[in-house]
């Protein structure tokens, strides 16, 4: 039982993971809607594997924008701060395109979570870049400081 609740946890691909986010920003935290979306999968699996890809997002902007003082902080950020630093960096990246935000657009987002290298397309755009800066400062810098 317990290997299977591991694998629960560890398998998954990065294309399962870009759509849990798609489906978070369409249901928002309603894990429990989305369970018949990704079988053997439950409702606190989506959840904290959501919590962990924003996380993941977040540790790699300290990097970009050179605010390694805050990584070892990171881990301890609180769901609802995860949720907010999502949120309005959602809203932020709608705005910059005309209220419209589309899969291919969270996608661009997300491509930097899961790409290992330095060449980021999504970072490499000047716009995309002050909104990533923007979104850390205005959520999770004010947390640490509180």
């Amino acid at each position: 039982m317990k290997e299977d609740a591991y694998h629960m946890r560890r398998n998954w691909s990065d294309e399962n993971q870009i759509q849990l986010v798609l489906y978070q920003y369409k249901f928002g935290n309603q894990w429990s809607k989305m369970i018949g979306l990704f079988p053997s999968k439950t409702a606190n699996n989506l959840k904290n594997q959501f919590f962990s890809i924003v996380r993941r997002c977040i540790r790699k902007i300290c990097r970009k924008i050179n605010a390694h003082e805050y990584l070892p902080k990171i881990g301890n950020l609180k769901s609802t701060t995860l949720s907010t630093f999502f949120n309005i960096l959602c809203e932020k990246t709608k705005a910059l395109n005309n209220d419209a935000i589309d899969e291919e657009t969270i996608r661009e987002m997300l491509n930097f979570a899961f790409d290992n290298k330095s060449s980021i397309n999504y970072l490499n755009k000047m716009s995309n870049r002050q909104i990533l800066k923007d979104t850390f400062v205005s959520t999770i810098i004010l947390e640490f400081i509180h």
